[in-house]
């Protein structure tokens, strides 16, 4: 602030009575806005004082009434002359009077707590009282979360973990308690994975790791796991970084509990059936490692779980069969899944009726129900962009992309792709590079079809999903290009791949065509498989291959 205005409002402020400056001093630290109870409250006062002293401050026109509809509330006329007074008090004022404006909210708000909680915290930040604001800006995540505020929440608790470096008044001020710091961390990076920052949240849940002592195995043992899944979307060009990461935290986490003398309370048991869906759900397990992990949870939630895990695991057997018949299922079998569903406690979260919406959408796009299929996916789709559930989001539209590239709809794939780009769906994701090589097929530009359906086969080796069953949505188009250039070797190579025991395989008439084709093509008659492959196109471009 200029020299010159500093003179103007400290003349000002000389003016006014004892009584008057002492009220201004407390409004000061409220901030530009406060009410007349809270002032009241902070300032000790009898309230006949604070009055006189505020309606001081209201004739000489440093404060004024707020617009109807706001009693009691008031602000100052100018963000300086608030910022004057602030300044012009000794940092132990200060302190004090922020202590006070904290007790002053958390007693006069004692039933709306949740709302307030960050400015309680910042009160109590200020004034020094580390303890008191770490707890009230663990609040403030919390409420934040349940509202799906993630950047509330996420500022809420990186302001406590500054805290946790404040130097502590008085030598024997006990330090941040480790429960305390690791309950911090966890909810951060909680937060953090929500958004989809897995590379922050995974710092966040290692500083936990830090603060804790070894002799704390069930903290341990949820970190391990946690610090597992942030590998779900790691991208590395030299490694597996799911299997060299993510794969030996969950055996620790898992040798923890083994190694425990009690596995019959009900906190090891939640804890391993934690750990247990944390292994089912990531993107990148094989079918393999799921039925591995279902094995190991299905006793202990058949017997003790709750509604939601019972849930889940009816959920995670669904996805498992999805996964193992290579997202091939008959619909008499999914009737008979939706009627397992209808049979659970329905969820009352609803992020998990996200997830209940999701699986089934998966579940009917395998059965071919593809009308079906998208209502559910674009029900969860909005559950996940209103609640920033990255999970959602990057499933949702994956099989949404699916869905509208096997009906043929050019201009609905356009549209999800600039979605899932936003999303940050879209990078490093060998399914949607091979969509845009379709795009590029169906508008005639050979070129970039190609382009985008080797980058699909490239990018499979370091791709986002699990063993990828959708290989098909880059070689189609391909194949395509081969067949028009008259590439037949070549055609009948990237066919062969098509059936690849992992591949997620053609439906009948199409796949009678091709096998057919290349059982001419081992035989050496090249003209009649030739002529087969060629009469593929039509039937692959129908049924959106193509």
């Amino acid at each position: 602030m200029p020299s010159s205005v500093q003179g103007v409002l400290a003349a000002r402020l000389a003016q006014l009575s004892t009584r008057a400056r002492e009220i201004a001093n407390v409004a000061a630290v409220i901030g530009r806005e406060f009410t007349f109870p809270v002032l009241a409250r902070a300032s000790g006062k009898e309230e006949e004082s604070v009055v006189l002293g505020l309606d001081e401050l209201w004739q000489r026109r440093m404060v004024r009434e707020q617009a109807a509809g706001t009693p009691n509330a008031y602000d100052f006329s100018h963000g300086k002359l608030r910022e004057q007074i602030y300044v012009s008090l000794s940092p132990i004022q200060r302190r004090l009077l922020h202590q006070r404006v904290a007790e002053a909210l958390k007693a006069l708000y004692s039933e709306e707590l949740d709302s307030i909680s960050g400015q309680i915290a910042a009160h109590y930040e200020q004034a020094g009282s580390v303890g008191q604001a770490i707890t009230f800006y663990q609040r403030a995540a919390t409420a934040a979360s349940r509202l799906y505020a993630h950047s509330e929440a996420r500022y809420a608790l990186e302001r406590a973990v500054s805290l946790f470096s404040t130097p502590q008044p008085g030598p024997g001020t006990p330090k941040v308690a480790w429960e305390t710091m690791a309950s911090v961390y966890v909810a951060l990076g909680d937060v953090l994975a929500e958004i989809n920052a897995f590379e922050e949240a995974r710092k966040a849940y290692q500083q936990a790791l830090t603060a804790i002592p070894l002799a704390a195995e069930f903290w341990r043992a949820r970190l391990h796991w946690k610090l597992a899944t942030t590998w779900v979307f790691a991208v590395d060009q030299d490694l597996d970084s799911w299997r060299v990461h993510a794969q030996p935290e969950f055996m620790e986490a898992e040798r923890i509990l083994h190694a425990m003398a009690d596995h019959d309370t009900p906190e090891w048991r939640e804890e391993w059936i934690a750990l247990q869906f944390a292994h089912i759900w990531p993107r990148r397990n094989s079918a393999e490692d799921m039925l591995a992990a279902i094995e190991k949870a299905r006793p202990l939630v058949e017997q003790h779980g709750s509604p939601r895990q019972r849930r889940l695991l009816a959920e995670s057997i669904g996805i498992y069969n999805a996964v193992h018949e290579r997202y091939v299922i008959p619909a008499q079998r999914i009737i008979a899944w939706r009627e397992r569903l209808a049979a659970l406690e329905p969820s009352a979260d609803e992020a998990q009726r996200g997830i209940d919406l999701t699986v089934l959408g998966i579940g009917l796009w395998c059965a071919s129900q593809f009308d079906e299929a998208e209502e559910q996916l674009n029900a969860a789709l909005q559950i996940g962009e209103r609640t920033g559930n990255a999970w959602l989001q990057n499933n949702c539209l994956t099989f949404l992309s699916l869905v509208y590239r096997r009906r043929g709809q050019v201009e609905a794939m356009r549209q999800l792709l600039v979605q899932a780009q936003a999303a940050g769906v879209a990078q490093q994701n060998s399914i949607f590079s091979g969509h845009q090589a379709w795009l590029a097929w169906r508008a005639g530009d050979l070129e970039q079809a190609e382009s985008y359906g080797r980058a699909a086969l490239l990018q499979d080796r370091y791709q986002l999903f699990r063993t990828n069953a959708f290989m098909w949505t880059g070689r189609w188009p391909l194949i395509g290009i081969a067949l028009i250039q008259e590439r037949y070797a070549a055609a009948s190579a990237e066919i062969r791949l098509l059936f690849d025991t992992i591949q997620q395989p053609p439906p009948a008439p199409l796949e009678d065509l091709l096998q057919a084709a290349l059982r001419a093509w081992d035989d050496g008659k090249q003209n009649e498989a030739s002529s087969l492959m060629q009469s593929a196109v039509p039937l692959a471009e129908q049924l959106g291959y193509l």
